[in-house]
């Protein structure tokens, strides 16, 4: 899941009056700090872009800046620290990345294999859940705008399927920066299991490693993903 966040001093400029679209006609960019290189493989964050657009008249325009965090392995951490410092006026990043700003509300949702279809994505941002959790974000000193689906990704075995637990024992695999990622697998007796309970080997990988393997991902099923995706953003922006 995709959160997008503006600066907490920016959502209250909004909300205290100040120049408004549909009065000059001048156009007004919001610029947006992007991880990747472009949209496209964002389809939910492009149907945002549009729908300001839209909405604004063509009076707000969004601006993605690209390859925001030269695609070091804290790049997320860099545009939420971007957007709180004023830097740009918009972000996205996978939600995932709170926990390592101590922001833990959206752990539930970011533990691996929790969350397994898009029907159950759909399920969890049409409720009421998500707002309660972009709530807890508001500490790191932005105001979440809302949550946005992303595409689900699925463990592809090199030497063999990833099937069972046991197919996992010595397998060193690459994550994103998460907490909840990094320490837990799946949720056994109602409490989540160690990665060292299945002798995993987990290494943070730099944004340069994990989107070649993100395209892998997008390539296989790309035509479903942006399929499902463009419906769910349709729904929740």
């Amino acid at each position: 899941m995709l959160v997008l966040a503006v600066a907490t001093s920016m959502a209250v400029g909004a909300c205290s009056g100040g120049d408004k679209a549909g009065g000059s006609g001048e156009v007004v960019v919001l610029t947006m700090a992007n991880t990747s290189s472009h949209m496209d493989h964002q389809p939910a964050v492009e149907h945002f872009a549009g729908r300001v657009a839209k909405l604004s008249g063509g009076e707000l325009r969004v601006e993605p800046k690209n390859e925001w965090g030269n695609f070091e392995a804290d790049a997320e951490k860099q545009v939420v620290g971007a957007v709180a410092a004023g830097e740009v006026d918009l972000g996205w990043v996978g939600a995932r990345v709170f926990d390592t700003l101590d922001v833990t509300s959206f752990q539930a949702v970011t533990a691996p294999m929790l969350v397994d279809s898009y029907e159950l994505q759909d399920a969890v941002i049409r409720s009421e859940i998500t707002r309660e959790m972009l709530r807890g974000i508001e500490p790191a000193g932005v105001v979440g705008l809302g949550v946005v689906p992303d595409a689900l990704r699925k463990p592809i075995g090199v030497e063999g399927p990833l099937v069972n637990l046991s197919d996992w024992r010595g397998t060193t695999f690459g994550t994103f920066p998460s907490k909840s990622q990094s320490r837990s697998s799946c949720f056994r007796t109602g409490s989540a299991a160690s990665l060292k309970a299945f002798t995993m080997r987990a290494r943070r990988s730099s944004w340069s490693t994990a989107l070649r393997y993100s395209g892998l991902s997008q390539s296989i099923g790309s035509f479903v993903i942006r399929g499902s995706l463009s419906r769910a953003a349709s729904r929740a922006v």
